[in-house]
């Protein structure tokens, strides 16, 4: 990828590749795959000290939202105060053409919640792509100066359409909102079906200012959770590079009509991996929304799913626990200025651990832009396959790392 080429040259190139490499003699393999000792494998990061922080995005932290069913009133203060608990975001779902939900923002407002609004096609299909419809939403959310993230038309299989149709209408309603609005962060988001062929549909860096995954593990035929693991990562390793990642709706089935038998112990481990372990593994993640509903109540549903979080107490304490951590922020930050931040970009390599050495492979060394530089570096193996120690290779490129091994993370970033 061009991008990531750039990426790679103005973070690390200052270092090694500047510098003429001679072609010297491969010196003798350590034959390491011999010793009784076992091999660990970790993820390997790169940390970006220039990276600008984009619209709304937290250097460090998480924001955690969720989406309730009950809207009225004081939904916010009855869930919150009630049960001890706090979001930093709250979802409203609406269609084009739709009243804009003005007492449910001001409710928001009160209660320095920000709101995450999603805006889904209208049911007639012939105003799909209504210039005027966009236009007139755009100006109703432009008249009060209230932050909020607007996710626009989340790709489904219930509006998939052509590409340039959906590309070309994203842009003109980002268009409009930029015109009528303030304190606005744009998420262009997918179903997870749509993460292996995403970029068809994929807007361009300017008309986006968050990208995001929508997730339904639902319970199967045999009572177990489909768990969705490989879309996300083709997803943010797609997307990390350009943009802050939301997973924009999560939802995780605790009992479904197919098999009428509840499944408590497997929703409360996918909870723990969504809000524990995928932070740690993907740090471009920076926003996680919980879908709190139940489908049993639509009577049109076939595939009926329970996603609710507080209608059991042990999943409820489950999932309490969780976004007690002090990762998860309080509030989201509206600022519109632009700000510094350290960040760090998961690469697609694996860095090995054996006999408390690391060790990357010479595919790795060369996708960082080190053409040449295996050839001055002593060889191992592990497995039978060449590797290359990372302490040596660090050294010549003027590369400092830090070993996570809590999360088995190795980040190297310029000294």
């Amino acid at each position: 990828m061009k991008f990531l080429s750039i990426f790679l040259i103005a973070f690390l190139l200052s270092g090694c590749k500047s510098k003429n490499i001679e072609n010297q003699n491969i010196t003798p393999v350590n034959a390491i795959s011999n010793l009784d000792t076992k091999t660990e494998i970790y993820n390997l990061f790169l940390q970006n000290e220039n990276y600008i922080l984009k619209n709304f995005e937290p250097k460090e932290s998480i924001y955690n939202g969720i989406f309730l069913e009950d809207k009225e009133s004081d939904f916010i203060t009855q869930f919150e105060q009630k049960n001890n608990i706090n979001h930093s975001v709250y979802l409203y779902d609406m269609k084009l053409g739709e009243e804009y939900p003005l007492a449910w923002i001001l409710n928001c407002y009160s209660k320095y919640k920000t709101p995450f609004i999603t805006i889904y096609p209208p049911d007639d299909i012939t105003k799909m792509f209504d210039n005027e419809l966009i236009k007139k939403l755009a100006k109703d959310f432009g008249e009060l100066d209230i932050p909020l993230f607007i996710n626009f038309y989340p790709l489904s299989e219930k509006n998939s359409t052509s590409p340039e149709n959906y590309k070309s209408f994203f842009k003109l309603a980002k268009t409009f909102f930029e015109m009528y609005t303030k304190n606005v962060c744009f998420i262009w988001s997918i179903d997870s079906n749509f993460a292996y062929n995403s970029k068809k549909f994929y807007p361009g860096d300017e008309y986006v200012d968050w990208v995001g995954i929508n997730i339904e593990e639902n319970i199967l035929e045999d009572n177990q959770l489909k768990i969705i693991f490989n879309e996300i990562d083709v997803f943010y390793k797609t997307y990390e590079k350009l943009k802050p990642i939301a997973i924009s709706s999560l939802a995780i089935s605790h009992f479904s009509n197919k098999t009428l038998n509840y499944n408590i112990e497997n929703k409360i481990k996918e909870l723990e991996r969504f809000y524990s372990y995928i932070p740690s593994k993907y740090p471009r993640i920076k926003m996680i929304n919980y879908a709190n509903y139940d489908t049993f109540k639509d009577l049109n549903k076939k595939n009926k799913q329970n996603y609710s979080i507080n209608d059991n107490k042990e999943i409820f304490n489950a999932y309490k626990d969780l976004i007690l951590n002090e990762k998860f922020s309080k509030s989201v930050v509206t600022t519109d200025f632009k700000r510094q931040s350290l960040e760090k970009i998961k690469l697609p390599f694996l860095i090995y651990k054996k006999d408390n050495s690391f060790f990357l492979s010479e595919q790795a060394i060369k996708s960082l832009g080190y053409e040449n530089l295996s050839q001055a570096l002593e060889k191992y193996y592990i497995n039978s396959d060449i590797f290359f120690n990372l302490k040596q290779f660090a050294k010549k490129c003027n590369l400092s790392i830090y070993i996570d091994e809590k999360n088995k993370n190795v980040i190297l970033s310029s000294m």
